[in-house]
């Protein structure tokens, strides 16, 4: 199974449209194998909780 993880905020109907595109695109690009041999895909868009998400990160970083 493949998650994809997103902010919190958006309408249940931009969540929809964004969850069927990337099933869309992810079937798509694995529909060469699923024809060839048993495959079972399958994903998930979970909605991160505004207070309990933890991040750290040095990207944005501009120590040039």
């Amino acid at each position: 199974m493949t998650v994809f993880n997103k902010g919190t905020g958006r309408d249940i109907e931009i969540r929809k449209a964004v969850a069927d595109r990337i099933f869309e695109t992810l079937t798509g690009f694995l529909q060469p194998i699923y024809d060839k041999r048993y495959l079972s895909i399958g994903c998930e868009l979970i909605e991160l909780h505004p207070v309990l998400t933890y991040k750290k990160n040095n990207i944005e970083q501009k120590n040039l």
